[in-house]
């Protein structure tokens, strides 16, 4: 059995391109990418994430759920996966980093990844795009007129934003440099999360400002959250203490400026305008 996963970025066309396999290529199965019935699943049960435990229970059933996936394709000589094993492997070791903790995920998994591990695919085919297009693409997305929330905590909400500070290195070459990583472009900030919980984004985030223009950096602490609907934005927390902040240079001085955690709405040109 060949198994090939389809990798990239949001947008990228991933789904798009398993669909136009599905309907022009008989040979192939195509998996397509099915989350709703452990969806539902954490939702009834009502686990949290952010709460080790549960992140725990919440990983069994989606590495259980990709297990499953595998098995279903087996009966097919070659399978197109949108998404494979790889992708929650790979989430389930590395999300706790991205909040902050340090939890031991390996030793209350081992059999689930164990499993997952024996359904890795053949081939990796990861799919890209200039940026030009995927904000064309961002612009005619459908997901607006559908209700859909965008969302995403650490690396997935510097995605929806125009810049923002990362520490992607440290998975790929080990180092703890921080760069700049361009995103989709729905909001025109550059986004810096665990502000007050990683020392090192506060001194390197003045650095990379400056080679910043016409934007303003948003500075998240771990616990606090930028909301923004049809043009307004409001700060939310859920941690006593957590703050928010907009950062820029302005005539040779690095300004922050905290931003206010009444839950009221503001104009989203009030945010970003410099």
């Amino acid at each position: 059995m060949i198994v090939l996963s389809l990798q990239g970025g949001m947008a990228v066309g991933k789904t798009t391109a398993a669909r136009y396999l599905a309907r022009h290529a008989p040979d192939l199965h195509v998996c397509l990418e099915d989350n709703r019935a452990v969806i539902g699943q954490v939702q009834r049960l009502g686990l949290d994430k952010t709460r080790c435990d549960d992140y725990i229970r919440i990983q069994r059933l989606w590495l259980q759920h990709e297990v499953d996936r595998w098995q279903q394709a087996r009966p097919w000589p070659c399978t197109v996966m949108d998404f494979g094993a790889e992708e929650i492997e790979f989430y389930t070791l590395h999300y706790p980093r991205t909040i902050g903790q340090d939890w031991d995920v390996e030793g209350p998994l081992a059999r689930e990844l164990a499993a997952v591990r024996r359904c890795m695919p053949r081939r990796i085919l990861f799919l890209d795009a200039p940026d030009p297009v995927l904000r064309r693409r961002k612009e005619g997305d459908a997901a607006r007129d559908r209700g859909a929330v965008l969302c995403g905590v650490s690396a997935g909400a510097i995605c929806w934003c125009r810049y923002g500070n990362s520490d992607s290195r440290k998975f790929t070459s080990g180092s703890d440099q921080l760069i700049k990583v361009s995103g989709l472009g729905y909001l025109p900030v550059l986004l810096c999360p665990h502000y007050d919980a990683e020392p090192l984004r506060q001194t390197d985030l003045p650095r990379m400002m400056r080679r910043v223009h016409r934007i303003p950096a948003i500075a998240l602490d771990n616990g606090a959250a930028l909301e923004a609907v049809d043009g307004r934005w409001r700060i939310l927390t859920s941690l006593p203490g957590a703050m928010a902040r907009r950062c820029f240079w302005r005539t040779g001085s690095f300004q922050m400026e905290e931003l206010p955690q009444d839950g009221g709405w503001r104009r989203l040109e009030e945010l970003t305008a410099l």
